[in-house]
């Protein structure tokens, strides 16, 4: 009997001291200017697209700001292709910014963004590949 409350007792300290250990941390984050953030996957089965908002505050509300308004260009070697059209449907949760082009390997490609009010943005491919679809074999 004496072991159970000897167990009990250590326990209820234990407990005690390690629950009331707090401490409160503030974190410091400089705010930093928003900026464009541009998600684009370039394939060789389907016209290239992207989608653009606006990044979200380090320490804040996360929130998808699209922009909608952006002029959003398309570059294939360094030369201007087309600009992508802004499109969404209802059953899209983001829109998207839909080209024409389909993606050839060996090209490069580039999209540029350009919003009235944050600065331009650009985004490069690594490289297009030739995608296996599991149905080729």
């Amino acid at each position: 009997m004496k072991k159970i409350s000897k167990n009990v007792i250590l326990a209820v300290i234990l407990f005690g001291m390690l629950t009331s250990c707090e401490k409160e941390f503030d974190l410091k984050v400089k705010d930093t200017e928003s900026k464009i953030v541009i998600n684009s996957i370039f394939n060789t089965t389907e016209p290239i697209c992207a989608e653009i908002v606006k990044n979200s505050p380090a320490m804040g509300v996360i929130e998808i700001n699209e922009l909608k308004n952006a002029t959003v260009s398309l570059y294939e070697n360094d030369n201007f292709v087309e600009n992508l059209v802004y499109q969404k449907t209802s059953s899209d949760f983001i829109g998207i910014f839909i080209s024409t082009t389909t993606a050839v390997v060996g090209k490069e490609y580039t999209i540029k963004v350009n919003d009235p009010v944050l600065k331009e943005a650009e985004a490069k491919d690594l490289g297009i590949l030739n995608i296996l679809q599991f149905w080729d074999f």
